[in-house]
């Protein structure tokens, strides 16, 4: 084996039902690997993905199917000529670049599953969206597991927004050929000839001192040399044989450097500099893609959204769902969306469907802050916040925030906000 690496976003009256709209949900859950698999597959996720993030990853690695993985990629005869040492290389590989491309480099301590939903099954296998709260931001993951009688296998985990597999980038990662069929003649060259040549070394090195030897100590010489020739003997054999039962090499490459910013990636970074027009049009070409990066229909609403274009926005969020699946940040767009157009019921529902994911606590109520502000309703906003600055939040946090741009100039927004100073 050779290569870089070798073998081894409105209505204020409708939100008054946001806390009474549904029950929480707790999404916390602990038990011991044992009990794995007994598990549902939201529970295995949630585990799965806190030891990929945070470690040990040992149990993510071995609950990752890296063999059906690699068996897709090279193709089931080469999989099967492969001996067990070079299918355990491979996937030695697949599972620590797979990980890698899920887990940050250097892990926050405040790194968590966020929260979680299973979607479905279909054909043996649970769909399960996930978020990975990772400092200020949250990764939006889907996982796809496979129940077996030891528990649950991971099929391949996918970073929603992006439209990124990261089963499929893993293995695209070791090569364009990471095992080919090679002609029995390069392989000798390279396994058998070497043992060949030594054992030619060792004759003429016995030829060139016998004669200089006494004829009656000849023989211990011969005994002498006839250990290290069975030794070169033996190697030599066993490479042929190798060179005739394994006709597979495998070689995987380095992991290069990271892709070319993709046309999601441009679109976000021209939203950021304020290049609408540029954003839009790299937004819907990344929704054009092959592998279409969901997280660009998302934007695109957003920025309907704040267009005005509230038609266009409803259909976009609307679609963004049905493809990437429900995080508390997109039903919260729906729900501000829905209000613009009239729709309470619809916004509440959306809101019902966010606080299950957040499940009970804080982040609730800063959910339906955030819906009112972007909604215009400061006073709802307010209400909401009021509990949670006893539990430490700050109002400079709140000055500073962009979800509550939309009522920074609110009189009682203004007020809310110098409370403090005004004491």
């Amino acid at each position: 084996m050779r290569g870089g690496a070798e073998e081894p976003r409105g209505r204020g009256g409708f939100l008054g039902l946001l806390l009474r709209s549904s029950a929480p949900l707790l999404l916390s859950f602990s038990f011991t690997p044992g009990l794995l698999a007994q598990a549902t597959s939201e529970q295995a996720a949630r585990r799965f993905a806190a030891a990929a993030v945070k470690g040990p990853r040992g149990e993510f690695a071995a609950a990752l199917d890296a063999d059906r993985l690699l068996e897709k990629k090279v193709g089931p005869d080469a999989w099967q000529g492969l001996t067990e040492r070079q299918r355990n290389v491979l996937a030695t590989v697949t599972r620590e670049r797979f990980a890698g491309m899920l887990a940050p480099p250097s892990p926050a301590a405040s790194t968590v599953v966020a929260w979680s939903l299973e979607l479905g099954r279909q054909g043996g296998l649970a769909d399960v969206v996930l978020g990975i709260a990772i400092g200020e931001k949250t990764l939006k993951t889907r996982w796809r597991l496979r129940s077996e009688a030891g528990g649950w296998r991971i099929e391949d985990v996918a970073l929603t927004d992006p439209g990124i597999s990261l089963g499929s980038a893993a293995v695209s990662s070791l090569g364009a050929q990471p095992v080919r069929r090679e002609p029995w003649w390069p392989r000798a060259t390279r396994q058998v000839v070497p043992w060949l040549a030594l054992l030619a070394v060792l004759g003429i090195v016995l030829r060139l001192t016998a004669p200089s030897i006494p004829v009656e100590r000849r023989r211990i010489l011969y005994r002498a040399a006839a250990v290290p020739a069975a030794i070169v003997l033996a190697g030599a054999a066993v490479a042929a044989v190798r060179v005739a039962t394994q006709p597979w090499v495998v070689h995987v490459e380095g992991a290069g450097a990271p892709p070319a910013a993709s046309a999601y990636d441009r679109g976000l970074a021209a939203k950021q500099a304020g290049e609408t027009e540029t954003a839009r049009q790299a937004f819907e070409e990344a929704l054009a893609s092959p592998a279409p990066a969901h997280g660009a229909a998302r934007e695109l609403a957003a920025m309907e959204l704040e267009a005005g274009r509230l038609a266009a926005a409803e259909e976009r969020i609307d679609s963004y769902l049905a493809a990437a699946g429900p995080d508390p940040d997109s039903l919260a767009l729906k729900a501000v969306v829905e209000a613009n157009l009239g729709k309470p019921k619809e916004a509440v529902e959306a809101v019902a469907a966010a606080r299950r994911l957040l499940g009970p606590g804080p982040k609730a109520a800063e959910l339906e802050a955030k819906i009112r502000a972007r909604a215009s309703d400061a006073t709802g906003a307010i209400a909401a916040l009021r509990p949670l600055l006893v539990q430490g939040l700050s109002r400079e946090t709140l000055r500073s925030d962009p979800a509550y741009l939309a009522i920074a100039t609110d009189p009682a927004w203004v007020r809310f906000l110098n409370e403090k100073e005004a004491r």
